[in-house]
């Protein structure tokens, strides 16, 4: 008798993408089918039939492991193409959002340059401007810290002075200098504070 292996996935056969791999082959033939070959007592010509049909089924095999490996490969590009367009465009919706608030901005720049332009409608324009920015960062878990009155936090608060100041608790931030952030609770900025002194 010849056994004949329709298809297997042994180690020596598996490519560096094992696992992916030993699905694919699965899905194309099943493990180590195998199909026997018995031979006793026929005819060379009906051997040499045999053989045939054993050297077809080996090229189909072989056939269906290449288009299993080209497919593998496909998906291997597809999926690094992919990773690639997201990290290159994960701020795009971010950006979008933004936009409105530039134009905003640049509308007021405009109107502030007009000879009937006054300080307060500036400062109103400013003021709404400032508004739809901050509402854009919480939107995208971006929160400003302002810790005025609070007690100082090493882990969000940077004190650049200490002064005394009996109308406030000692350790207590009496101006916040420039304001912090922290992007989904990460602090991205510590505030910059002046802190009542112990």
């Amino acid at each position: 008798k010849v056994l004949m292996t329709k298809s297997s996935n042994e180690s020596e056969n598996t490519p560096e993408n094992g696992d992916s791999f030993a699905a694919a082959t699965d899905k194309l033939g099943g493990k180590g089918e195998e199909t026997s070959l018995d031979i006793d007592g026929l005819t060379p010509e009906a051997v040499k039939e045999k053989l045939v049909e054993a050297l077809e089924m080996a090229e189909n095999n072989r056939e269906q492991m290449l288009r299993a490996l080209a497919e593998l490969e496909n998906m291997r590009n597809r999926t690094a193409r992919d990773i690639s367009n997201a990290h290159k465009f994960a701020l795009q919706k971010f950006v979008t959002d933004l936009l409105p608030v530039v134009d905003s901005l640049e509308q007021g720049l405009d109107a502030s340059g007009e000879e009937d332009a006054s300080v307060q409608a500036i400062r109103e324009g400013m003021q709404l401007t400032m508004t739809m920015l901050l509402n854009l960062m919480e939107k995208f878990s971006i929160t400003q810290i302002n810790p005025v009155g609070e007690p100082f936090n090493p882990d969000e608060h940077e004190a650049m002075s200490m002064v005394k100041d009996d109308k406030v608790a000692p350790g207590s931030v009496i101006t916040v200098i420039q304001k912090g952030y922290s992007l989904h609770g990460r602090v991205i900025r510590a505030a910059r504070v002046i802190v009542a002194q112990q």
